[in-house]
Parts: structure tokens; sequence; C-alpha cells
């Protein structure tokens, strides 16, 4: 904080957002006998033949562009619902974003931040399990969703207009939801991260 207010400069900023629907896949499928599974856990291609996935994704993609006041960027703040993973969970990574920030700052500058805040991701991966050949570890998969993103990403700050003019402001809402309570399809998930009534 005691950095960032030492840095503070006139800038301008804008708000743009574009579609990327080919990384991110709905984890929970529901098999043509009826049986809930995720789909890092799925590796017989013949049960999977008419899985549907069971719930959506949020291909929308949000960005704040925000340059200095003789129009040079200073950050990108990018909004994607998909967990920032890195594909080989073995070593320390900056993950996916941090592979797309390096992208975006060989086009935008060295020095330009790009802070990413994922969308709402809970039940949202990288696996497309319609894909046999698509590897579900390893870096190149890490840099693809990297690229694929930070291409996206550029697309929608090249239409953006910045100003100086403009007002911030925060908006909270808390949503009450009630529980769903169990279902059959809940039972019979077969994975450990489902939620069985005996755990209960």
């Amino acid at each position: 904080v005691v950095m960032a207010k030492k840095n503070s400069k006139p800038a301008k900023i804008g708000v743009g957002a574009g579609r990327e629907g080919t990384i991110a896949f709905n984890r929970r499928l529901r098999l043509t006998d009826g049986r809930v599974v995720m789909n890092f856990n799925m590796r017989d291609r013949e049960a999977l033949k008419g899985a549907q996935a069971l719930g959506p994704i949020d291909p929308e993609v949000l960005v704040i562009r925000i340059d200095s006041a003789d129009d040079r960027p200073l950050a990108v703040l990018v909004n994607y619902a998909l967990h920032n993973i890195t594909c080989d969970g073995n070593d320390i990574h900056p993950d996916f974003a941090g592979y797309m920030g390096d992208v975006l700052r060989k086009t935008l500058g060295e020095e330009v931040l790009v802070p990413f805040l994922p969308g709402a991701c809970g039940n949202i991966n990288h696996i497309n399990f319609q894909d046999p050949n698509q590897p579900s570890s390893g870096m190149a998969n890490t840099y693809s969703i990297a690229k694929v993103l930070a291409g996206e990403v550029l697309k929608v700050h090249a239409k953006i207009g910045t100003s100086d003019k403009c007002q911030l402001g925060l908006v909270s809402k808390t949503l009450r939801i009630p529980d769903r309570g169990f279902t059959p399809a809940d039972d019979m998930l077969e994975t450990s991260m489902g939620a069985h009534k005996s755990a209960f």
C-alpha cells in the first residue's frame, strides 16, 4: 500500500469485454447411465459417449484497461471464470495467469501490471472430455491456455477507450441461497469430492 501510494499518478481507465469458450469446461458430467462423474476422473472413452456437462461455463473475458495520462499502458486487469491452475502440479509456477501476463507484457510493455481476478469458477476447469488427445497436465497445456486468453484480452484491450473523467464505486449485495438438499445424483457421484449423506 505504501509503495502504491508513493507511485500513484494520474491515469485513464476503461472497461471492455470479450468471449473465450474454448479453454474452460464444466467438470461435472452426467453419463448416459445416470452416474455423475468429474471430468478429471474419466479415462474410459466408451463410458463418456453421450456424456453431458451438468452446468454452464462463463465465457466472458472482462478487461479493465488503465493507461497513463499520456496514453502509455500501466495495467490490465483480467477477469475470467477458470481456476488459475498450472497443469503440472509438481513445481511452483505463476500458473496460466502469470504466463498470460508475460504474453501481454511482450506487446504492451514490460512494466505493465496484469492482475488476474478469477470469476465464478467453482465447477469449471480446463479439461475437455470430448478431446481424447488433450493432455490434462503438462506445461504445454498451461502455456496454451495463457496464450489463448492473452489473445482475447489483447483484442478487447485494443477496442477500449479510456478516460480520466470517471467515478469509481463499489456495490455489494449478500445473497441468501437456501440449501437445495440432496438428490439421487449426489449419492451417485463417483469422486472423493462428492458430498454424500453419510458424511453428515
